[in-house]
């Protein structure tokens, strides 16, 4: 048996109270939406729908249904005893009737008993289209009967309904109405509800509170709101589990997307090692170039010349490349007949180098040493990779190149 809680919390706070009656030949559907808050209850007229089952559309899904049918298809009858056998009841109501082919309904009030009466066939046809159009009806009574719920709420002990007038002091209970266009108000426990939105009213009340009203229409309550209990439950469970595995997902999504930028930095990381690697290894290569180059120079020079150029290369940047050194170049280029001519004391350096400052700082180291008479910036500039290229003319002091 599920507890009240789970009860309230499967059933909502807002349900749809309807009473289908009859008029003249035609059955007629008066809806209402009746909303709980705070354990009190309003209710919202919605309207008389004449076309069969037109109301449907205006009901949520998820909407607990409490209908009263209240048609000429439901035959109530008046006994003078509230006997508690509801088979001495039925026997005295309508004897000789096959019970076990009609829902039935007894309100007992006082010393008298209300009895309404409709068949099973009846009654499944009603309840058909609903479940046709996934809307769920959770209570249903037959007659006048619902109004077993109102009891001390009425005051002046006389209530109208669509078609009935009932009397709660009077021998004769009820009695039948010609429907109006003027719809009869009645004040229920501070609700203003109109005589054709009673019935309704009382059939959610009546689930709220446990009917009052007994019979075998107790049998089908039960299994509707059974099944309404079960389905709201389930239907609940699956957004509940929907919910948490997306809440797994997003978890799950927000872990690896950490774990995913925590590799990707480190692979950075290593990247970036392995280019520093490079370089070094790149850097020890044009090292490796320059001693070459100035071994080079050495072997093929003068002692002086050759101090000169180590003194020179010794304190060259290591971000500086050189790629040309000429030692006293030609003045000019030979023309036929002519001698050749030498720029004595001329080293002529041509370079590349990722770092521009390093170049102003070797020129300045150059300008300071002993052997260093000026340094002439030849040329300076970009090549098409975007490296600085620059070309030196350094002239040899003559006292000390000697």
């Amino acid at each position: 048996m599920l507890v009240p809680t789970l009860k309230s919390l499967l059933l909502g706070k807002k349900y749809i109270a309807q009473e289908i009656f009859s008029e003249g030949d035609t059955d007629l559907t008066a809806t209402a939406e009746v909303t709980k808050k705070h354990s009190e209850l309003s209710i919202e007229e919605i309207g008389i729908f004449h076309e069969p089952f037109e109301h449907l559309k205006d009901i949520s899904r998820g909407q607990a249904i409490c209908i009263a049918i209240n048609t000429k298809q439901v035959i109530i009858k008046e006994v003078e005893t509230a006997d508690p056998s509801d088979s001495k009841l039925m026997h005295l109501a309508f004897p000789n009737t096959e019970l076990d082919s009609f829902y039935y309904e007894i309100w007992r009030l006082g010393s008298k008993s209300v009895i309404a009466i409709a068949r099973k066939e009846y009654v499944s046809k009603i309840i058909e289209p609903y479940e046709k159009a996934k809307r769920h009806i959770v209570s249903v009574n037959l007659g006048v009967c619902s109004i077993a719920q109102l009891g001390s709420l009425i005051s002046s002990g006389e209530i109208s309904t669509s078609r009935q007038e009932i009397s709660l002091n009077s021998n004769k209970i009820v009695s039948q109405k010609i429907r109006t266009a003027t719809s009869k108000r009645h004040t229920v426990n501070g609700i203003d509800i109109g005589d054709n939105f009673i019935l309704g009213f009382s059939s959610v009340l009546g689930l709220l509170v446990e009917n009052s009203s007994r019979g075998s229409i107790t049998a089908l309550r039960a299994e509707l709101t059974d099944r309404y209990y079960q389905e709201s439950f389930f239907s609940g469970f699956v957004k509940l589990a929907l919910c948490f595995l997306l809440a797994v997902f997003l978890a799950n999504f927000l872990l690896f997307s950490n774990y995913f930028e925590k590799d990707r930095l480190a692979s950075e990381k290593i990247q970036l090692s392995d280019s520093s690697l490079k370089q070094t290894q790149e850097l020890n290569k044009r090292i490796s170039v320059k001693e070459k180059i100035a071994k080079d120079v050495l072997s093929s020079s003068s002692s002086k010349m050759a101090e000169a150029i180590n003194s020179i290369v010794s304190n060259m940047p290591a971000s500086i490349l050189l790629s040309e050194m000429n030692l006293q170049p030609l003045e000019n280029k030979p023309k036929a007949d002519e001698l050749i001519g030498f720029k004595n004391g001329i080293i002529q350096i041509s370079g590349m180098t990722v770092n521009n400052d390093s170049v102003t700082s070797w020129i300045e180291r150059i300008e300071r040493l002993k052997i260093t008479e000026k340094v002439i910036i030849s040329g300076y500039g970009k090549n098409e990779e975007g490296e600085t290229i620059f070309s030196l003319e350094i002239k040899l002091d003559s006292n000390e190149a000697e």
